[in-house]
């Protein structure tokens, strides 16, 4: 009899540690699904203030050629044909070496900013990997703790029917109870 009191007393022990540990990794991965969350909404504001950055930059630039093609088209007014020509191909050159380097740049910054989201979404995508990881790990014990619930159930209704307690009605009502599976959200 002391054995079998020490043997439920034991595998008690090792369902409650296992229920704990059930717990803690829970708590762990709704804390990493919080942080993820919050790392994803940084992201976005960032984002959206490196758009805003970037439009504002276009305009300003768009703004600037403008002053100065006007300037240009000032000047070239009063000077003869061969200057104005000469400063016509100048400013082409100006021009063409503005837009080269302005596409560049522009180019630089968007491959810059694919990688910087490049990596973010990585980070993302591993920590992501991660918790579904630890989710897998997790459901053997899970689908254990549940086992031994039906398990003590079944245990009280054989004890009461070993007893001779109760009445017809009270063991059809042991009979038909169900137990539910833990939730994993």
């Amino acid at each position: 009899m002391e054995e079998t009191a020490s043997c439920d007393s034991e595998t008690d022990d090792a369902v409650n540690n296992l229920l704990r540990t059930v717990r803690i990794k829970q708590y762990e991965l709704s804390k990493k699904i919080i942080n993820l969350k919050a790392s994803t909404e940084t992201l976005k504001e960032q984002l959206i203030a490196e758009k805003k950055k970037w439009l504002q930059e276009i305009q300003e630039t768009l703004q600037l050629e403008r002053r100065m093609k006007n300037e240009q088209i000032k000047s070239m007014v009063h000077l003869d044909e061969s200057e104005k020509q000469r400063k016509l191909e100048i400013f082409k050159e100006y021009l063409f070496f503005t837009t080269t380097t302005m596409n560049l740049e522009k180019e630089l910054k968007k491959k810059n900013y694919q990688d910087w989201l490049s990596e973010i979404a990585n980070e993302c995508n591993h920590e992501l990997s991660r918790v579904q990881d630890s989710l897998t790990v997790l459901k053997p014990l899970k689908d254990m703790a549940s086992k031994w619930s039906f398990d003590e159930n079944q245990d009280q209704i054989n004890e009461t029917q070993e007893k001779g307690q109760g009445d017809a009605s009270t063991e059809q009502e042991n009979t038909n109870m169900s137990v539910e599976p833990l939730s994993t959200d």
